[in-house]
């Protein structure tokens, strides 16, 4: 019988994952080991917080477990934002963590942490592992971290465990990736189809839950009828930016949903795909009325209880939405109307007749890089204004290109999970990471692990030497800007000792420069932009 550091390591080689993200100690080395035997790549990254935000993009990008592993004591600590960010996000991602063996555990305090208690309020299940549940567990973990509304799993294994053999009959019966739906229940699919019929001005209004079903096409060909439809910023690409029927992101908090809330209060229905209210924020409580019907299309029932639901139509996502198409009918809204809300939108984010007094334009930072790299280019978004910014603006094409923390919203995720997609691809497409400067400087030593793997990771900077979202919030309350303004940094210096590219750019001719430079590197690189802060205050 295999030991059990050799059953999980088999577990996560059935369940179709080929990287392990973490930092070790010594009693997670026969888990390694073990690893390795099977060709599965331990990637060292420099935090444990990094492992496991590059976890979860790297599940995000293959649609199979991501898997941090951490020593004992403070690596576990350590990884607790890792697995806040799965759980609020909605990944499936497995945390091992090292423990005491029983001997030791209630006679020393040294390192000494309950893990298993440490990570049960921020994961779906929290459980030690022994020698005679060894297999159950992991059965139990891979159902659970793909079951309901995806989530992370956190296994706890004590030293003395993990060589030790496995007690049980090694059968894991792993199937990867989601397990297959049931049709939703026909009067409720009646239902919605009734409602849909009944509707003039109808909106979709999609979430990350249609990312657990491949339902993209379906939702396509449903908006194309004639509904527009606007989405949270984790299934950009749900439908194709450039549709004349996509409307944009919704629950930034920036100066578009305004306009957005307008719409949802005045459609006569709306349909809500894979809605997940987890990654709106304060001021959409009530953004739909009461009297306005919604229709609930999901792979799990409407649970917060935010918003009323009347007809639910649980089950396979694509099977619903072609259901519902065969009702879809002529409706109101027309391609003119459409158009002038995406411009109207647009213009809240795009200033008019207004130059930069101090460096770049934050938007045409962002719109310069979407021009210049490639249509199927993965990016990931870190956190603050120039997320609320480049969010909106990013044009994606296809679900699962645009990734970033807005359930959790944590400072420093960009840059580890460009590391994390970047090594889910096979294709070695360059990964964007767009930044702020503060943000960036939580997770910058990652550059190292990038470099270390070769990885085609090119970091675009938003310079501006300010926590600007959080300076802007202080202005506006007539407050000091205190705590939120550093000293600038030479990131071509910094890029050149971690053994990247690097390069400073001041105007837009100079940015297409540095990124056609980029893109033919064989590495990582790092483009600081130097950009006026002062637009966000419009955006915002």
């Amino acid at each position: 019988m295999p030991t059990v550091s050799g059953a999980i390591a088999q577990y996560i080689e059935e369940a179709g994952t080929g990287h392990v993200f973490g930092v070790p100690g010594g009693d997670s080395l026969p888990l390694i080991e073990a690893c390795h035997q099977r060709g599965i790549d331990f990637v060292l990254t420099n935090h444990e917080t990094s492992a496991g935000f590059a976890a979860e993009a790297y599940s995000l990008c293959r649609q199979t477990p991501g898997v941090c592993l951490t020593t004992l004591g403070p690596g576990a600590t350590n990884a607790v934002s890792g697995a806040a960010q799965a759980l609020l996000e909605r990944s499936p991602v497995l945390f091992i963590t090292a423990q005491l063996g029983a001997r030791h555990y209630e006679a020393m305090t040294h390192q000494r942490i309950d893990t298993e208690a440490l990570f049960r309020p921020v994961t779906k299940w929290s459980a030690t592992m022994t020698p005679d549940s060894a297999v159950s567990s992991l059965r139990r973990a891979h159902q659970t971290l793909f079951g309901g509304r995806p989530g992370p799993v956190h296994l706890s294994v004590p030293a003395d465990v993990s060589e030790a053999q496995v007690l049980e009959a090694m059968q894991l019966d792993i199937q990867r990736g989601y397990p297959p739906l049931g049709r939703a229940s026909e009067s409720e699919v009646e239902r919605g189809r009734s409602l849909l019929r009944q509707s003039e001005h109808p909106v979709i209004l999609a979430g990350l839950g249609a990312l657990r079903s491949d339902c993209s096409r379906q939702l396509r060909d449903l908006a194309h009828m004639g509904i527009p439809v606007m989405y949270t910023p984790k299934v950009k690409g749900i439908i194709p930016e450039d549709s004349p029927w996509a409307l944009g992101s919704v629950g930034l908090g920036n100066a578009a949903d305004k306009i957005m809330l307008r719409v949802l209060s005045e459609a006569d229905l709306v349909l809500a795909v894979g809605f997940d209210q987890v990654e709106l924020v304060v001021g959409w409580r009530d953004a739909i009325p009461m009297e306005t019907p919604l229709v609930w299309v999901d792979h799990a029932p409407c649970e917060d209880g935010i918003y009323h639901v009347d007809a639910s139509l649980v089950g396979d996502m694509a099977d619903s939405l072609r259901a519902l198409a065969e009702a879809a009918d002529q409706f109101e809204w027309t391609g003119d109307e459409v158009g002038e809300l995406r411009e109207e939108l647009h213009c809240t984010l795009v200033p008019a007749g207004v130059s930069p007094s101090d460096g770049m334009s934050p938007h045409r930072v962002t719109q310069v890089v979407r021009q210049e790299v490639p249509r199927n280019t993965i990016v990931t978004s870190d956190v603050g204004s120039q997320k609320l910014m480049n969010t909106p603006l990013w044009t994606s094409y296809e679900p699962g290109t645009y990734l970033l923390t807005n359930g959790f919203s944590s400072m420093g995720y960009g840059l580890p999970a460009a590391v994390g997609a970047a090594l889910a691809s096979s294709a070695g497409e360059p990964v964007v990471c767009i930044a702020g400067d503060g943000g960036f400087a939580m997770t910058m030593a990652e550059m190292e692990t990038a470099v270390r793997h070769q990885l085609p990771v090119i970091v675009v900077l938003f310079d501006d030497r300010a926590l600007s979202l959080i300076e802007l919030k202080q202005s506006r309350r007539e407050f000091s800007p205190s705590g939120v303004r550093f000293a600038g940094k030479d990131y071509c210096a910094l890029a050149r000792g971690f053994g990247a590219a690097g390069w400073t750019v001041n105007a837009e001719s100079e940015l297409r420069d540095a990124l056609t430079a980029a893109l033919d590197c064989d590495g990582p690189a790092i483009i600081s932009c130097r950009v006026d802060p002062s637009e966000y205050a419009r955006q915002m």
